[in-house]
């Protein structure tokens, strides 16, 4: 009977530390809302992983930036405003990157590696700050 109870739970409570890497990730950046951006991201990055998403215009020091989390396949962020105000007419980077998986929810950090080592795909670099593998990547757009 304690074999039977064992097996079921592994179905009601499986384990999500890998032993293999996960598929590379992917993200569709979707942006809308004129000159007050909104973004969208649909991504196969796992449940309640944290991104942090930086809006900066190009040429110039003005940032502003949202934590965010994965929920449902999807990323959202924004609208994002110069101190409430619209943002000006011109070119800008979003910025997206985690922070390391030591800082993640240990759920994701069970699911990606201790040291990320189970992030793959065209996101994916080696952390400057030597936190692992982490996701680090841009995308531009203008503002008209």
């Amino acid at each position: 009977m304690i074999k039977k109870i064992s097996l079921f739970s592994a179905f009601l409570f499986p384990s999500y530390a890998y032993s293999a890497p996960l598929p590379d990730e992917h993200m569709n950046f979707h942006i809308s809302g004129a000159r007050q951006p909104v973004i969208d991201i649909d991504t196969n990055l796992p449940e309640g992983f944290d991104v942090d998403i930086d809006v900066g215009r190009d040429g110039s020091t003005f940032m502003t930036s949202q934590d965010c989390v994965v929920k449902n396949g999807h990323i959202h962020a924004g609208p994002f405003t110069d101190n409430g105000a619209d943002f000006l007419v011109g070119s800008y980077t979003i910025s997206v990157m985690s922070a390391g998986a030591q800082f993640e929810p240990q759920g994701i950090s069970k699911i990606i590696g201790e040291q990320g080592q189970y992030l793959n795909g065209p996101d994916v670099k080696d952390s400057d700050m030597g936190v692992g593998r982490v996701i680090n990547t841009s995308r531009k757009f203008t503002i008209q």
